[in-house]
């Protein structure tokens, strides 16, 4: 849109000095300051909409302030006849998070501070979302409002996220949603209560048809949370088997010699993709540990579980799993790890709604519902488990067969050659003479045909040896 992706206060400069040619310099926002305004009274005949009062700063060439008349622009006006529609980033939470894109897409220069109503939250936007955007009245440059549709781009993909989608739909890896995954792309409920509770008595599975997943990134890690109950146990169970919190750096857990110890915290079970790692653990319902009875902002609870659904005490900002086929069960209670500071002996026990909460003894059995947080199997030693199967067919010797047919390119040995020796030869005789030798035929045992062998030439010189005493001292050509 050309000018108008300057921002709000350079528009306004630049229109005061275009209606303003005898200023001594150009005003811009490096030069000058709002000082008041802009107004809409005491307008007079200037036939203007707004009446600002702007100052000089220090050592910009003007001195004093001065007030001059202009006109805001109508922004909805521009864009009369048209559905303005874009695509915002993952991570927008506001109406002001959706400035960039529009601006972007449009040529705008619009701000934070344009707006009256940039701090409202904004909701999910999967799908087209309509937003007025409401221009403040201490904006420079524009007036009016713009309705807009926009909709909320992946806010990152993640292919190692485990089971389920990888595109984020909101948020960031400190606090952000995957959506819903099936019960066939999860691992079996069944198969991770027994490899948590399988050898306690007092704890009972829970087989719920309707069963999916909620998939979570927080605080860097991914998580996963069923949405019903996987079946009955005890904080005491769960603790004795590491399945409370989430490290032992916490230092949550007991001392040596207490009678709740910690035992295999991992477990790896199969899931459509494969062999998946998981640390179970529970909920939290607030940040800190033990707590008086609170609704806190800080824990899972509020961070995570209530943004899936709105309620009285939940944002439901994600995601509307109340309306969901199958719904979230989201009003029935569950264990937390969060203990009770008035009581040490109980727990906090409430639902995802949090309309109601309770203290509940550790020893109790009650609902159970974990958070998996994945964790790659290449990075732990799991101890071995046991293997069941059923034989179907037992092993058998593998059929060899020999190619008869001889691959005509490998070289053979030569066998059973027969035959004998027509001819030999003898060893040449060497004579040491002054003349060159005389080659005869008859050297050879039997003649050889005339032409075929030719004497070679063959001469040796005898050097007698040198006589001392004929060299009068001096030994001529010695080398």
């Amino acid at each position: 849109m050309g000018p108008y992706s300057y921002s709000s206060l350079m528009l306004l400069c630049r229109q005061v000095t275009r209606d303003n040619p005898n200023l001594p310099y150009p005003l811009s926002p490096d030069n000058v300051l709002v000082l008041g305004g802009p107004f809409t009274t005491s307008l007079g005949t200037s036939g203007r909409n707004s009446r600002v009062v702007l100052n000089g700063k220090s050592g910009a060439g003007f001195v004093g302030r001065r007030e001059f008349f202009y006109d805001r622009l109508d922004i909805g006006k521009y864009f009369n006849g048209i559905t303005v529609v874009f695509d915002a980033a993952g991570s927008s939470k506001t109406y002001a998070d959706l400035l960039p894109a529009l601006n972007e897409q449009y040529g705008l220069g619009l701000q934070a501070t344009d707006l009256a109503n940039g701090s409202t939250a904004l909701s999910n936007g999967y799908t087209p979302t309509p937003v007025t955007l409401t221009i403040a009245s201490t904006s420079p440059a524009f007036t009016g409002s713009l309705s807009v549709q926009w909709s909320r781009l992946p806010a990152g993909n993640y292919p190692n996220s485990g089971p389920g989608r990888k595109a984020m739909l909101i948020g960031d890896m400190d606090a952000g949603y995957f959506g819903v995954v099936r019960a066939d792309e999860m691992v079996a409920a069944l198969d991770i209560f027994n490899a948590v509770l399988s050898d306690d008595a007092g704890s009972t599975p829970v087989v719920n048809p309707n069963l999916f997943w909620m998939k979570f990134a927080y605080k860097g890690q991914f998580l996963f949370f069923p949405s019903y109950h996987l079946g009955t146990t005890s904080w005491k169970a769960l603790y004795e088997r590491g399945s409370v919190y989430d490290s032992d750096g916490t230092g949550k857990w007991p001392p040596v010699g207490s009678p709740l110890t910690k035992q295999n915290r991992y477990i790896a079970l199969d899931s459509p993709e494969g062999a998946v790692g998981f640390v179970p653990r529970l909920p939290t319902f607030a940040a800190s540990d033990p707590i008086i009875g609170q609704r806190a902002q800080d824990g899972e609870l509020y961070q995570l579980l209530g943004r899936v659904f709105p309620g009285t005490y939940t944002k439901g900002d994600w995601d509307g799993l109340h309306t969901a086929t199958p719904p979230l069960d989201y009003s029935t209670g569950f264990l937390f790890q969060t203990t009770s500071a008035a009581d040490g002996s109980t727990v906090w026990f409430t639902s995802m709604n949090a309309q109601s909460s309770s203290n509940l003894q550790k020893t109790g059995n009650y609902g159970w519902r974990p958070f998996l947080r994945l964790f790659d199997l290449s990075t732990v030693t799991l101890a071995l488990t046991e293997i069941r199967g059923t034989v179907t067919q037992s092993l058998r010797k593998p059929t060899l067969f020999i190619d008869q047919n001889r691959d005509p390119n490998i070289p053979l040995r030569m066998e059973g050659v027969r035959g004998t020796i027509d001819r030999s030869i003898s060893k040449p005789y060497l004579i040491a003479t002054d003349s060159a030798p005389v080659y005869s035929p008859n050297s050879v045992r039997g003649r050889a045909p005339a032409g075929v062998l030719t004497p070679p030439a063959l001469q040796i010189t005898v050097v007698p040896p040198v006589q001392l005493k004929n060299t009068n001292g001096k030994l001529d050509g010695f080398k």
